[in-house]
């Protein structure tokens, strides 16, 4: 029992140390904002959970408690995790990816994070620490983010690396600060303290500038108002909850009035609220809902919304991201990922949170407001957004804090058996063997990314040293190194002059092996197919480069931009009728896509339709008239006479273009017409004084070719 007090001291210490989480950056790791945050969380909820499990053993007032709350949140995870063990791709629902990090064994990590704080922070004191330490913490962010816009920067990084997840940490600081105020402030410094940090969180959210922090915020300030309003019987607060609502409305109504005012681009705190209704959120919603048809109940698990994405794609949606990983709603990803089972725990979990603190009568009025707040804003922003690690340990933390004010005194501890399994078995086999893996996943990494790092060109020359030691000494990260490797390198490093060719087919031959697996190993997926795709075509393998957009397009039959990539490799196969019928199909869902409509115009030559071609747009059309392979494109099908004619019509409406008109002397020269090509050049001579010397050369060269050369007609068909 004498240790017990120094081991709580070292955990609480712990625990403690969390709200550093969010600063952690590596730029000598793939995705520095991200994967050294989460390798350190889950190294010190480890470290933190062995020493719980002794200080369980040894003092029973530190086992968890039977409680309400923490069953709902035991529920939601146990169901989180059978949903993704049933889902689409169980091993990325797990472990996720290096860009996200945010699979089931994050949000294990989470919910002991939450039993441990509300098992192990017994006092008041305990609280006061931690949310001072995090709104020390807090001035950091502002900081980084008064740097970036000193820099020029326009939507700051800060330490996270967005400025929604930025504005995210800021406004759950704000309510952190309100807690503190109300429950933690013993003098007048700390209350100093608490307002200057309060303050200091709202400008970062001004600088971030987060449309839907904003919302959360402004819903949140309602749900304070109403509730200070109705609940309260001192009129010098009801009166705070009036001014509250009338500043809501009025705010509100003034961005629905200006939203769709073209001065306010200019105005950098309201730029954002420019239509802001004309976002492609609203698509990928409903790409959700359609996708939640076909697995109600149990859904696809998680990470695997990007499956959903694909089979359902919007073509509308070609203009934006191409890889939509989040429906950026935290509802229609929950129902997605989880289905109704995982749904419905997430419900009871926030309903029985504000069913705490409403019947909380014992609650002093501005805590309960400041809570409520803040968990309308949280469900409020996250309609349009998602969480990261920098928030979730934050949520988690007002979770376990509604635990703590509630269950206090209630229920009972689990019996000294079921400690003693969870301390001396449960506890350290999981945490061992996680921290093993973290170790070797992070080690990887490193070594990954420096090797990613040489072959873009940073330092090109010490790339083959580095590849000879990535790839015979360094473990490959299957299932999603090899697509970064793949997809980043690939263009520097096989033409980079300094590579070494040995070291080039060196990658090619892993490159190719690694896929190998991936294929036969890793449900496919569309971003799979078409970056194979992409590399296959990179090295020469054009026929399997045609293979696998074949296959990506099955699986994703109205992304434009594979078809764009499948067509490329089908015009260099000579295959024009099957490129044709490719790019009409795209055309129809979505015409006026600028990239779509040039393809289709050379397709079209290629391929012997152009009857196709007055359809596509004049900008398209005209500006593809001077491009060097569509014009090569009429030359080898013997349509020249067609070119000339496309671009005369075109100069009856702008008769001073340059490059039509040298175009259509070539037009004219090449279908027997010398004198005609001629006086084109004349004509551009006279509109563009300044191209006289380059004229007289090109009129000297149509002289002399028609010396040597006649311009021979295609035979006439039998």
């Amino acid at each position: 029992m004498k240790a017990a007090p120094y081991i709580l001291k070292i955990l609480i210490g712990i625990l403690t140390i969390t709200v550093f989480v969010p600063v952690i950056i590596n730029k000598h790791l793939m995705f520095p904002y991200i994967t050294d945050k989460n390798f350190a969380f889950r190294f010190l909820i480890e470290l933190a959970a062995m020493l719980w499990g002794t200080l369980m053993v040894l003092d029973k007032t530190y086992r968890p408690k039977f409680s309400y709350l923490s069953l709902v949140y035991l529920y939601y995870v146990l169901a989180l995790g059978l949903t993704s063990a049933l889902g689409y791709d169980p091993f990325k629902s797990m472990w996720s990816t290096m860009e996200r990090m945010e699979g089931w064994i994050t949000h294990a990590h989470l919910f002991v994070y939450f039993i441990m704080l509300g098992s192990v922070f017994k006092n008041a004191k305990n609280w006061q620490y931690y949310i001072q330490t995090s709104l020390v913490v807090s001035f950091l962010m502002l900081g980084t983010g008064i740097a970036d816009k000193l820099n020029g920067i326009e939507t700051i990084r800060a330490l996270i690396g967005n400025q929604t997840f930025v504005a995210t940490y800021a406004a759950i600081h704000i309510f952190m600060a309100g807690v503190g105020w109300f429950r933690h402030a013993a003098n007048k410094y700390h209350k100093i303290f608490y307002a200057v940090a309060a303050l200091a969180n709202i400008v970062t959210v001004i600088l971030a500038n987060s449309r839907g922090i904003f919302l959360g915020l402004v819903c949140a300030g309602l749900a304070i108002g109403v509730l200070l309003l109705l609940t309260s019987s001192r009129e010098k607060v009801r009166k705070v909850g009036i001014g509250l609502i009338a500043a809501v409305v009025i705010s509100g109504s003034g961005i629905l009035a200006i939203h769709k005012q073209v001065w306010i681009k200019d105005v950098p705190v309201l730029k954002r609220f420019y239509k802001f209704t004309d976002n492609p959120r609203l698509r990928i919603w409903k790409v959700s809902l359609t996708g939640l048809k076909d697995r109600p109940f149990l859904g696809w698990g998680i990470e695997n919304f990007q499956v959903v994405f694909d089979k359902y794609y919007d073509p509308l949606l070609v203009n934006d991201e191409e890889w939509f990983d989040r429906p950026h709603n935290l509802y229609l990803r929950t129902l997605i990922e989880g289905g109704l089972v995982t749904f419905a725990g997430l419900i009871a979990l926030f309903g029985l949170i504000f069913w705490i603190l409403l019947r909380g009568d014992d609650f002093p009025i501005g805590f309960k407001s400041v809570m409520i707040g803040f968990f309308v804003f949280f469900l409020v922003h996250n309609m349009f957004n998602f969480d990261t690690l920098a928030s979730l340990i934050f949520i988690n933390f007002f979770i376990a804090y509604v635990h703590y004010v509630w269950e206090k005194g209630r229920g009972f501890y689990f019996p000294r058996p079921v400690a003693l399994g969870l301390a001396l078995v449960v506890i350290p086999v999981t945490s061992v063997a996680s921290m093993k893996v973290h170790h070797e996943e992070r080690k990887s990494l490193y070594n990954f990314t420096k090797v990613i790092l040489s072959a873009m060109g940073r330092k090109p020359r010490y790339f083959h040293e580095r590849a000879k030691y990535f790839f015979e000494n360094t473990y490959f990260l299957r299932r999603y190194g090899t697509l970064v490797f793949m997809l980043n390198p690939q263009r520097n490093l096989l033409y980079n002059k300094n590579v070494p060719a040995a070291d080039k087919r060196r990658y090619t031959k892993l490159v190719l092996k690694e896929m190998e697996y991936i294929l036969k190993e890793i449900p496919k997926t569309t971003r799979i197919y078409t970056l194979w795709g992409f590399f296959l075509n990179n090295v020469g393998q054009k026929e399997r480069a045609l293979e696998a957009y074949r296959v990506a397009k099955k699986l994703s039959p109205q992304k434009i931009k594979t078809i764009i990539y499948m067509t490329d490799v089908l015009l260099k196969l000579g295959k024009y009728e099957e490129a044709y019928q490719n790019l009409k199909e795209g055309f129809s869902w979505f015409p006026n896509y600028g990239p779509l409509n040039k393809h289709l115009a050379l397709t079209s030559v290629l391929s012997r339709k152009t009857h196709d071609l007055l359809k596509l747009s004049p900008p398209v059309l005209m500006g593809a008239l001077t491009q060097p392979n569509f014009q090569r494109a009429f030359l080898n099908t013997r349509q020249v006479p067609l070119y000339g004619k496309l671009l005369a019509e075109y100069l009856k409406t702008n008769p001073r273009s340059l490059p039509h008109l040298v175009n259509l002397s070539w037009a004219y020269n090449m279908v027997g017409q010398p004198e005609i090509a001629i006086k084109v050049i004349d004509q551009a001579v006279r509109y563009h004084p300044n191209y006289k010397t380059k004229a007289s050369q090109i009129v000297s060269a149509i002289r002399q070719s028609q010396k040597n050369k006649a311009f021979k007609r295609p035979p006439k068909k039998k």
